[in-house]
């Protein structure tokens, strides 16, 4: 077996969209998605189009968002 060392850090996401803002972006876009590229939880199941999501009829909640943002 092979040792991983991960580090992590958690961002808020009014942290997360002040930097866009401060940065002198403007902000277009943000949606949140039931889905993730990996299966992130147990009874996750993939969907066939390189997404993992829920069975059908489980609560859906955010697994992952989408930020657009564009230089005025």
């Amino acid at each position: 077996a092979r040792d991983t060392v991960s580090y992590e850090w958690a961002h808020g996401l009014a942290e997360l969209l002040d930097a866009v803002v401060s940065a002198g972006l403007r902000l277009t876009g943000f949606v949140e998605h039931d889905v993730t590229p990996w299966p992130r939880f147990p009874g996750m199941v993939d969907r066939g189009d390189g997404w993992w999501g829920w069975l059908e009829g489980a609560p859906r909640f955010p697994l992952l968002f989408s930020v657009r943002a564009e230089k005025p």
